[in-house]
């Protein structure tokens, strides 16, 4: 049999250009550069799971203490960007909470923190929303007072 030329279909002879083999004939795992890898650095590793223990506690500013101790060891690690976001989310800076995932989404694209950032984006939305609404409020009072 002949091989397989372009303008043939698809599944000439033994089906082997199927979709998921099409252009380079056997399906390849794309190779992570080294520094997306998990760390083997215990101390960067232990930063991370002790800021991520104390954002649990609902202790974010030590939380926000040791994540900023494992990006000083790895500048590049994705997800640990993901987490400094995460609890600047909720002590409120939503600015640098969005600096932080956009950090991690140019470092690695991952859905779970595109999904993320899209939750802090609406909670953010909705504090700016009640915060509209109690201005009128808050300029009625120094109206009065003057």
């Amino acid at each position: 049999m002949d091989e397989w030329h372009i303008g043939d279909p698809v599944d000439w002879g033994d089906g082997f250009m199927d979709a998921q083999n099409w252009g380079h004939g056997e399906d390849e795992e794309e190779k992570e550069p080294e520094w997306h890898k998990p760390s083997k650095n215990p101390k960067l590793t232990g930063y991370s799971k002790k800021a991520w223990d104390c954002y649990l506690e609902n202790n974010y500013k030590e939380a926000l203490y040791y994540i900023n101790l494992a990006l000083d060891l790895n500048k590049f690690n994705s997800n640990n960007w993901n987490i400094k976001a995460i609890i600047l989310q909720y002590m409120g800076m939503y600015n640098a909470s969005e600096r932080c995932y956009d950090k991690s989404l140019q470092l690695r694209r991952q859905s779970i923190v595109a999904d993320n950032k899209a939750r802090m984006l609406l909670s953010w939305a909705y504090k700016l929303l009640e915060e509209s609404k109690n201005e009128p409020t808050k300029i009625k009072r120094s109206i009065k007072e003057k």
